[in-house]
């Protein structure tokens, strides 16, 4: 039996949904034909019997004289009827444990599925340990949703080490991971500042082949930010413009949302950047920041020498 484990509060940022999977899980729908209408009939009798049973053993006991109709498809469809992910996660026990199923792929993705989107994370990944041990194929994508929904659980360091520990699998599996992983799990590593684990996935990013997008780099702009390393973050400001890559609006907003624009401002004019601060200045002024005049900070003697257009 696979032992509870406390929910994570998800914590989503309204700036960030745009870098990460959607929340529901695209595996755990069916798919295919469908299930047998016997099967199904056979789901509901054994799900309600469950469900109306006081404990997982008197379940087993009222079970067991139809035990010979269950199959992994029966299990299944059971497991679809279930809206308590702990109590779908109690009947995968029990069916594997008691009537000895060999629960398929469709239904282990489905449990992870469900017990991810309800913040089970530690027994989404019990499960997903189970899945592998039984030779299970693991796609790429289904991989990727669970690094993504573990680094989505609040960006906490244990959800990171979760979600690095998914993405060494796949590494180890032979699975080359695509940018989405890799952005959310610098993301991530950003967000509960680890810097240094933020730039080595991005090192490993660009030594496996795999570009940069405005994503990863704003990712890594904010993490600086977050550290206090402003310079470093100019730095990588200067290395996207060099890939010619823009800065979206959420790229301005980290900037603005995680230090001051004076301090922005600064680190701009020492970088040689003087259009770049009319971008941020229009940009503050246009959400209401407090600036009545979007250049009023810059020195009209920097402004001059520099030849500093308010253009976009």
């Amino acid at each position: 039996m696979f032992p509870r484990a406390p929910p994570y509060h998800i914590v989503v940022s309204r700036h960030q949904r745009h870098l990460l999977f959607p929340r529901r899980c695209p595996f755990s729908g069916a798919s295919g034909s469908g299930p047998d209408p016997t099967d199904l009939w056979i789901a509901k009798l054994v799900s309600t019997v469950f469900h109306l049973s006081p404990s997982p053993a008197i379940a087993a006991d009222r079970i067991a004289p139809i035990r010979h109709l269950l199959s992994p498809s029966v299990a299944l469809a059971a497991l679809r009827r279930h809206a308590d992910p702990l109590s779908a996660l109690a009947f995968f026990e029990l069916s594997y444990s008691a009537f000895g199923i060999a629960h398929s792929a469709a239904a282990f993705r489905f449990m992870i599925c469900s017990l991810c989107q309800s913040g089970f994370h530690d027994d989404a990944l019990k499960v997903f340990d189970q899945m592998a041990n039984e030779g299970h194929g693991i796609e790429e994508s289904f991989l990727e949703f669970l690094a993504v929904s573990c680094i989505e659980a609040g960006k906490l360091e244990p959800a990171m080490e979760e979600a690095f520990g998914v993405f060494t699998e796949m590494t180890g599996m032979g699975i080359r991971p695509s940018r989405v992983t890799y952005n959310v799990l610098i993301d991530g590593y950003g967000k509960v500042g680890d810097t240094l684990s933020a730039v080595s996935v991005y090192e490993r990013m660009l030594a496996c082949g795999c570009p940069p997008d405005v994503v990863t780099f704003t990712s890594l702009i904010d993490g600086y930010c977050r550290s206090g390393r402003l310079d470093d973050a100019m730095k990588l400001w200067n290395e996207m413009s060099q890939r010619e890559l823009k800065p979206n609006a959420y790229t301005y907003a980290v900037a603005i949302n995680s230090i001051t624009v004076s301090s922005l401002v600064s680190c701009l004019l020492k970088a040689g950047m003087p259009n770049e601060i009319n971008k941020i200045m229009l940009t503050a002024s246009e959400r209401y920041m407090g600036l009545d005049k979007p250049c009023q900070e810059i020195p009209s003697s920097l402004g001059k020498s520099m030849d500093i257009s308010v253009a976009m």
